[in-house]
């Protein structure tokens, strides 16, 4: 999946600049502005998306097995990702909900300004957990060339010469596929969300120790508190208190009423994965730590 995190990146860029500079750059902007701007990042991140999927779909499929597509009934491929790119961009319109909300409401509940910082520490997450900043790590001897820093756009010399390890500013030995999985959170790509946990878990059984499902758990705390708490929690709070207002004022504002839905929408389908999430890794702990102990008996 190491092709996917160029593309990864960019929707990162994408998502974040979007929310940093549309509520400046399009605070006195008509409702109409702000549907054809919504409108088109929704098309550039869906875009954006299936270029991560073309990569990310076929890796779950030979790892996880077809059957783990659905936990309800087989899909056709073809359909399945048609409904991951929808459940995608319902995630990522949040993105545009919460700005317009941040451009409209600044002035009335000033408050506003700081639940947009918060949200800021998102980006700052994916960048400490996705950036190489250091050497190569477990590099081959076959390609002495690939000795140095890991080059920013992911591109190696090739899987059989160099191993794809690298240190981060929160991780010292980063690979592609803790690197992928922050960007996903980061850029809300639920192909590579949903089935995290599945994919760890077929990597957690061929470990003799619990030592990667800890990191694993660890990260995933951290990311569900960044992305999904702090997000969550306090953007919901300040949107019920924009309703209840404006509705008391006789006139209720769509954009607070739509908003508010989507964000609880989106926010508990994001704790209800994170706790499933959270459980089978912590699940594989359990096993990793009892497969130690069985050795060392």
């Amino acid at each position: 999946m190491g092709n996917a995190i160029g593309w990864a990146a960019l929707a990162n860029l994408c998502t974040w600049l979007t929310f940093i500079l549309a509520p400046f750059v399009l605070k006195e902007s008509s409702p109409c502005v702000w549907f054809a701007y919504g409108s088109a990042y929704l098309l550039l991140v869906l875009l954006l998306k299936v270029m991560i999927a073309r990569f990310v779909l076929p890796c779950i499929i030979h790892i996880c097995g077809a059957a783990s597509l659905s936990i309800f009934v087989p899909v056709r491929i073809e359909l399945y990702a048609a409904a991951m790119a929808v459940c995608s961009v319902i995630s990522s319109a949040d993105i545009i909900t919460n700005t317009a909300f941040v451009a409209q409401f600044s002035k009335q509940y000033p408050c506003v300004w700081i639940v947009w910082l918060t949200m800021l520490a998102q980006p700052v997450y994916v960048v400490c957990m996705s950036l190489p900043i250091g050497n190569v790590i477990n590099f081959k001897a076959a390609c002495p060339l690939c000795v140095g820093t890991f080059p920013w756009h992911y591109i190696t010399c090739g899987y059989d010469k160099q191993t794809a390890v690298y240190s981060t500013f929160w991780e010292g030995t980063q690979t592609h596929q803790g690197a992928l999985i922050a960007l996903a959170h980061g850029a809300r790509v639920q192909v590579v969300i949903r089935h995290a946990d599945q994919y760890l878990g077929e990597f957690h059984k061929t470990r003799l120790t619990c030592t990667a499902a800890t990191k694993a758990l660890k990260q995933s705390l951290i990311r569900s508190i960044v992305h999904t708490c702090l997000e969550s929690c306090l953007f919901l709070q300040i949107k019920g208190m924009a309703v209840r207002h404006t509705c008391n004022e006789g006139e209720c504002s769509t954009l607070a009423v739509w908003g508010c839905l989507l964000g609880l929408v989106t926010g508990l389908h994001s704790l209800y994965h994170d706790g499933t999430a959270m459980w089978s890794i912590f699940k594989d702990a359990l096993k990793g730590n009892q497969r130690f102990w069985s050795k060392q008996g």
